[in-house]
């Protein structure tokens, strides 16, 4: 029996190391990831003052894409717009007739020269729990349109406008409905006290280019871009872009 002991302890023993040795493996394996992903965000790592080691136990526990917030203030864009001048997109139908109209949205803001504003996104008709809002980060890479072009949130946005906007881009006719609809997704005034178009606000482009088309389609050089789209006005609002954009092959 004695030899039986001694047989079990070692046994024992050995399951002992081994489980120490992968407990520090798996420990070893945590921190190399959390030095990876505090390098990512140009964190301390390991802490070196009590608010770095606040930042180091916060990450820990909480999701990583909370700290791609203020991603808009981290890199330097390849596209320099104007910041005095923006260009927020409302999007239409699904998802991606969505990121589609944000496509469009980013190509017009760089030939119009105008800082884009991160627009609302929207979750399929068919999802159960289809009312509501999806955060922009939840489709897109905010990291990498920051190192393209500057954007402003709806927030910001509004802060600068004074909660108004001055211009409507239009791919297509507009109904009265569908501006108090603009007002109730963003925030912003756009009617009046008697839900007509505010008179502060010019609609384009001109009435003539739109006369009997049911939805434009719009070259994509810069000139005829401008010829719909050329404006002096600072907020303007591009009404539910898809598909309008013509590119030459």
């Amino acid at each position: 029996m004695g030899k039986i002991y001694r047989k079990l302890t070692v046994i024992l023993f050995l399951c002992l190391l081994i489980y120490i040795k992968i407990q520090n493996e798996t420990r070893q394996h945590f921190v190399e990831d959390q030095k990876r992903f505090y390098q990512r965000f140009s964190l301390n790592f390991p802490p070196k003052t009590s608010q770095s080691l606040e930042q180091w136990r916060h990450a820990s526990t909480s999701c990583p894409l909370e700290l791609l917030d203020d991603v808009a203030s981290r890199w330097k864009p390849m596209v320099k717009l104007n910041p005095n001048r923006f260009l927020l997109p409302i999007l239409k139908n699904g998802p991606n007739n969505q990121l589609s109209g944000l496509r469009d949205s980013i190509y017009i803001s760089i030939r119009l020269n105008r800082t884009i504003v991160l627009p609302r996104f929207f979750k399929h008709r068919t999802d159960d729990a289809k009312e509501g809002t999806v955060y922009p980060r939840h489709r897109i890479d905010l990291q990498r349109l920051q190192k393209l072009i500057h954007y402003v949130t709806m927030d910001e946005f509004r802060n600068k406008s004074g909660g108004t906007i001055d211009a409507i881009f239009r791919v297509r006719p507009v109904s009265k409905p569908r501006y108090l609809y603009y007002e109730r997704l963003t925030g912003i005034n756009i009617t009046d006290e008697r839900s007509h178009l505010m008179k502060s606000v010019q609609l384009y482009p001109r009435e003539e280019l739109m006369a009997d088309k049911r939805t434009l389609s719009i070259g994509s050089s810069r000139n005829e871009l401008l010829d719909y789209y050329g404006s002096e006005k600072k907020y303007a609002l591009f009404a539910q872009p898809f598909g309008n954009l013509k590119f030459s092959r």
